[in-house]
């Protein structure tokens, strides 16, 4: 269970390094600023890439990333979630 957890923060810590630098750039991705929620999948992305609710929902639960509305990402209406900037 400790492995899992480990594996989980790794993720986290990944994914919200990845989103901090990419807010530095001047043309910022918003493949790379933000995380995604898929509904006809019903899982969050990443770079496009499906990420486990493990890894995203604290996020979200603790306020690391927050509620930014739904907007269109890869042709579909999707909620998107960004990082707080209290953070």
């Amino acid at each position: 269970m400790n492995c899992l957890r480990a594996d989980i923060r790794k993720a986290q810590d990944y994914i919200l390094e990845c989103m901090e630098r990419e807010l530095e750039k001047e043309h910022q991705s918003s493949m790379f600023n933000a995380v995604w929620f898929y509904p006809k999948i019903g899982a969050f992305l990443y770079a496009d890439f499906p990420v486990t609710h493990e890894v995203i929902y604290p996020l979200i639960e603790n306020k690391t990333l927050v509620y930014k509305g739904v907007e269109r990402h890869q042709d579909e209406l999707m909620p998107k979630y960004v990082l707080n900037e209290r953070t």
